[in-house]
């Protein structure tokens, strides 16, 4: 599973300093594509078509290899800022890049989903993940190579806007992708370490990634995400909650304590007005364990959802990525190894 759309802003069609960017046929893909957002896949692979029309032989890729769906669509769960378009040209890429990521992600899971096989899943994962890694290593030595190392400006040249544009979408797909099967997977990387060991960039270039609103999860909830504070709403004596910590993490690994204390959850998990953000809750267990003891915490709390916890932004991986409703949704096991240990510890 590969995008040539993807692959050929960096080697076809679409390399942008091998075309005529000042060429007028820019602006009549993005009116054909048109500006309703896309409300499945055939929607979306629809306006993708509409963005590469004059190009024949992406446009019978497409036609020989999307799915169709009508299901609704799902959005990244990773995001991170990205650059503004600011003329035609940076705005098409803006938008085939987006959509074509979209497209991607949403095969991926639709294809996804009729595995039934653990190897299977392995092996079309990781592959993919490698598609999209080497790809991304492509994309940061042509930047290197150009001297393109700052985060695009307004009016920046397009070459620059639209290969910084793709690595950094790129990297929200690869770790979008990596997050459905985490558990499952052999290999796992941190955006850290994703930048450090693959992309050989020091830490200050690393651009942070944030878990994305997943608009198919909240049902009539049309309203814009806000920075409103969170009350999980705790209902029992702290230094009860306290001790459970303490044994969950004695026992089934909890928390990394060499970056979070016991009292640093507690304060989370009790707080009545939580800045979304403000700390950083670091496990040392797999989040399939997490799931468990999530179960069981929930009872002792009003308003600990999933979504509470990904709006929350504070709870992290043993990988570092900050968990998401979907990731733990996704990561629940019937009669798991760790289930017992933790009901005695709650019992």
């Amino acid at each position: 599973m590969e995008s040539k759309i993807l692959l050929s802003i960096m080697h076809g069609a679409l390399i942008p300093w091998s075309i005529d960017l000042k060429s007028k046929s820019f602006a009549e893909r993005i009116k054909d594509a048109g500006s309703k957002e896309p409300e499945n896949l055939n929607d979306l692979t629809r306006q993708v078509k509409a963005l590469v029309i004059d190009l024949p032989d992406l446009s019978a890729w497409l036609n020989k290899n999307s799915l169709a769906s009508s299901e609704k669509l799902i959005y990244l769960y990773f995001s991170s800022e990205l650059p503004a378009y600011h003329n035609t040209i940076t705005k098409y890429y803006t938008l085939l890049i987006s959509k074509e990521v979209l497209r991607v992600f949403n095969e991926y899971l639709f294809r996804s989903s009729k595995w039934t096989n653990r190897i299977d899943i392995i092996f079309q994962t990781t592959s993919l993940l490698r598609n999209l890694k080497t790809l991304t290593k492509q994309v940061n030595s042509e930047l290197a190579a150009r001297n393109y190392y700052e985060f695009p400006e307004d009016q920046s040249d397009p070459i620059h806007f639209t290969l910084y544009l793709l690595k950094l979408e790129l990297i929200n797909l690869y770790f979008s992708i990596q997050e459905v099967h985490m558990n499952i997977l052999e290999e796992v990387f941190t955006l850290e370490d994703f930048y450090l060991l693959e992309l050989n960039e020091p830490v200050s270039a690393i651009r942070k990634i944030y878990p994305a609103k997943d608009k198919a999860l909240i049902e009539g909830d049309n309203s814009p995400e806000t920075e409103h504070k969170i009350n999980f709403g705790f209902k029992g004596k702290p230094e009860s909650l306290k001790t459970i910590i303490t044994l969950l993490t004695n026992k089934v690994y909890l928390l990394n304590e060499a970056k979070t204390s016991t009292d640093d959850l507690l304060s989370v998990l009790t707080s009545k007005n939580l800045i979304p953000g403000s700390a950083e809750i670091h496990l040392d267990c797999e989040t399939a364990v997490f799931r468990d003891i999530y179960d069981q915490l929930k009872l002792l709390f009003k308003s600990l959802t999933l979504t509470a916890i990904e709006k929350s932004r504070v709870f992290y991986s043993k990988n570092g990525t900050l968990l998401t409703a979907q990731n733990l949704s996704s990561s629940k096991i019937e009669n798991s190894k760790s289930k017992e240990e933790i009901n005695k510890i709650f019992n």
